[in-house]
């Protein structure tokens, strides 16, 4: 390392320089050339940004900034420090949203446990420029005056489902599909001043009883005219007893290693191309919710459950198809579906109502100013 560049950053680390003068002095060919050096050594960028007053200079001065971006070496010694990540979300808001949106950037924080338990500890929190609004009901979202970055997260409205019967077929009724799982990095400059968000309405489950009805069909989510994912498809009535299908296409996508159980933390997620909700259970298979698509799933989640010794079939959540109705237990109301979840099928003894769904959700991520 040269004698210019132990110096830099000496005087980096003492507080000789914040961010406007670091700013200034990179105007000197010498200094910048300084900088790339330091920013493209491991141990000193782990100095640098293990310090607050050497942090805050580097990330808030915009030819720093850049330099930060195009160096993997320095992305990665921030990823790996706590304080670097802090200073980042508070210090480096056009940095920031340059790196959740490229790929290759973001990925030392998206892809590492660790370094993304870091930046989600960042959401929200005073100071921080990483923020988030959480939809359960349709409303409206409020551009900020600068915004640097947008990630939009869907999931369509879940179906109803389907009714029992009490006719000499004593079928139970079909599980509700779920709803179609969308995530979209958006563009900032695209964003009006307000958008509307729309949280698939819950759908109600098929009346129960002979000549029983199928349960509803989910309603789409959407964000704005950006992004929308589709609802699921209804619960078939007791006399068929089939599940209704998963909103949206069977394409799978996403990151194999973004595996949240909550999608509420699926930030900057590229599931363009959307992920099938879980298909309803059909009784004729004893009623066995089945999984979501993968990238969304883990043990438990997004599917239905059924028990033959149960009342009452089990509706999926967060995408999740509903399971079937119990055909050998008694009358009970199906449970409903919860965040684009299907409902579950009607029971036979007593024909009961098929379970209502769960409403869709919207989930936006956005750094600002």
């Amino acid at each position: 390392m040269t004698i210019t560049s132990l110096t830099l950053k000496n005087s980096l680390l003492q507080g000789s320089y914040n961010a406007a003068s670091l700013q200034t002095a990179l105007g000197t060919a010498s200094t910048l050339a300084a900088l790339r050096e330091l920013l493209n050594n491991r141990a000193a960028c782990d100095q640098l940004f293990a310090n607050a007053t050497s942090a805050n200079a580097i990330l808030g001065a915009a030819l720093a900034q850049t330099e930060v971006s195009n160096s993997e070496t320095a992305l990665r010694a921030l990823a790996g420090s706590t304080l670097g990540t802090e200073r980042l979300c508070r210090d480096g808001a056009a940095l920031l949203g340059t790196i959740l949106n490229d790929t290759n950037r973001s990925r030392w924080w998206l892809e590492h446990a660790a370094a993304y338990a870091r930046l989600k500890s960042q959401v929200n929190a005073s100071g921080s420029k990483l923020k988030r609004q959480v939809f359960t009901s349709s409303g409206t979202w409020t551009k900020p005056a600068t915004l640097h970055a947008i990630s939009v997260a869907l999931i369509g409205g879940g179906a109803g489902g389907g009714g029992g019967d009490t006719s000499a077929t004593t079928e139970s009724g079909g599980g509700g599909g779920g709803g179609e799982a969308k995530t979209g990095i958006l563009t900032a400059g695209s964003m009006g001043a307000t958008e509307t968000v729309t949280c698939g309405a819950a759908a109600a489950g098929g009346t129960g009883g002979a000549g029983s009805n199928p349960g509803t069909a989910g309603n789409t989510s959407s964000f704005g005219a950006h992004l929308s994912a589709a609802g699921g498809a209804a619960g078939g009535a007791g006399s068929t007893g089939l599940g209704g299908a998963g909103g949206g296409s069977t394409t799978n996508g996403g990151r194999a290693a973004m595996t949240d159980v909550d999608i509420q933390n699926a930030a900057w997620q590229a599931i363009t191309a959307g992920q099938k909700g879980g298909d309803g259970g059909d009784s004729a298979v004893a009623g066995t919710g089945r999984d979501g698509g993968p990238g969304l799933t883990l043990d438990g989640y997004g599917q239905g459950a059924h028990s033959s010794t149960n009342t009452r079939a089990l509706a999926g959540t967060y995408g999740g198809g509903g399971g079937a109705g119990d055909n050998t237990g008694t009358s009970g109301t199906p449970t409903a579906g919860t965040y684009g979840g299907g409902g579950a099928g009607g029971n036979t003894t007593g024909g009961s109502t098929g379970g209502t769904s769960g409403a869709g959700l919207c989930v936006v991520y956005w750094v600002e100013g």
